[in-house]
């Protein structure tokens, strides 16, 4: 058996080994790394598929997504980074006549390390229309160099030209418009009421982008993500940690918020910054949602004081978080009049969903319960936790 994960090719002492033991030796290893990640962001589904992993394909952080440029054209980008496509058919082995040099994984890479720009084609003068754009993993055989290849007739080397590379990066693809490259931009029918067209079986959707009639630019307003971010076990956590006084339940000082690249993470406090007021707005990727009624999200709060909680039952006397998803379906949502701390600059196109989870502490039962035993100020963590897909 060869080239399995794990497995090490060996090279004994005083060995002279061939082309097939270093070709193993790599590709062994290649297989390991995506094993592993396969593995990683592989998560169980639904209860009522089967308990078996499904094995996601996706985007690490913001890699490849899409987003208008800066200011406004008549284009889109698509960011640099990582993603993956499981295919359980495609099992190469002997790549390019290559003893040995297998793609034995069903997790295959998408790799770009430079951001690309599409242009997009011009708009309908009377209709808007939905474009999406989509990608594919590429594995090709490249970078063709010439090295003394041994003739087996003669028993001399000569020289000659031999591919070098087995590449996954896009880097070199010039994104086609309604065509077959690992990166195409697709364009939909201009309607009154335009839907978006399929995607291209073999490709995933990592874009939507609205052109509406007679326009010339493409504003971030109508760039929607569409990727499905990969997470360990399929689950994404978003915290936030903010202190807040007691009596007046505003913030003291800046709220820390953690969150994954690619996100659109803020608090939308209103114009006066009081926390009655505020809510953790979430815009993820619109490829997290497999369903225009998401499950809900599970949240969860901590009251503390100089790194100690303070009694649990307190704790839940004093604090509730809400949470509720909208849906933004006709319109971009006006920020007017609304804060976000820190400010992220965010964006909705149309159709975006969103997490809006609410932090209102609700003081009650006061008779009973004397609010003066929690900190002053309160030191709140407030941890969201979204599962990916169904």
């Amino acid at each position: 058996m060869s080239n399995n994960q794990f497995d090490t090719t060996m090279l004994n002492p005083r060995e002279k080994p061939v082309t097939s033991d270093i070709n193993q030796a790599q590709s062994q290893l290649n297989r390991t790394i995506r094993a592993v990640l396969m593995e990683l962001f592989g998560y169980r589904g639904a209860l009522n598929t089967s308990d078996a992993k499904l094995n996601a394909s996706g985007f690490v952080a913001d890699g490849f997504r899409v987003y208008a440029s800066s200011p406004a054209a008549m284009e889109v980008n698509i960011k640099q980074g990582l993603g993956f496509q499981y295919n359980a058919f495609d099992l190469a082995t002997d790549i390019d006549g290559c003893v040995d040099l297998d793609d034995l994984s069903q997790y295959k890479p998408l790799v770009l390390n430079l951001p690309k720009t599409i242009a997009v084609p011009a708009a309908d003068p009377t209709n808007p229309r939905i474009d999406i754009v989509e990608v594919k993993y590429s594995r090709v055989v490249t970078n063709p160099l010439s090295r003394f290849i041994l003739n087996g007739s003669t028993g001399a080397f000569a020289p000659s030209t031999v591919n070098k590379t087995l590449q996954f990066c896009l880097d070199d693809v010039v994104p086609s418009i309604n065509g077959t490259e690992a990166i195409n931009y697709k364009t939909g029918t201009p309607a009154g009421v335009p839907v978006e067209p399929t995607v291209t079986p073999g490709y995933m959707k990592i874009g939507a982008v609205r052109v509406e009639a007679a326009s010339v630019t493409v504003p971030a307003t109508r760039v929607i993500d569409t990727r499905v971010p990969l997470t360990p076990g399929g689950v994404v956590n978003i915290g936030v940690t903010f202190k807040v006084d007691r009596a007046a339940l505003t913030f003291v000082g800046t709220p820390t918020i953690v969150a994954p690249p690619g996100w659109v993470v803020g608090i939308e406090t209103g114009t006066q910054f009081a926390l009655s007021q505020a809510r953790l707005r979430i815009i993820p990727p619109r490829g997290v949602f497999t369903t225009t009624s998401p499950r809900a999200v599970v949240t969860a709060a901590h009251v503390r004081t100089d790194n100690n909680y303070v009694n649990a039952a307190d704790v839940q006397k004093a604090l509730h978080v809400a949470s509720q998803i909208e849906l933004i379906a006709t319109s971009v949502t006006s920020l007017a009049g609304t804060a976000y701390w820190p400010n992220p600059s965010p964006v909705l196109p149309l159709n975006s969903l969103q997490y809006g989870v609410s932090l209102w502490p609700l003081i009650f039962n006061t008779p009973i319960f004397d609010q003066t035993s929690l900190p002053d100020p309160w030191a709140l963590a407030v941890n969201v936790s979204i599962p990916i897909g169904e």
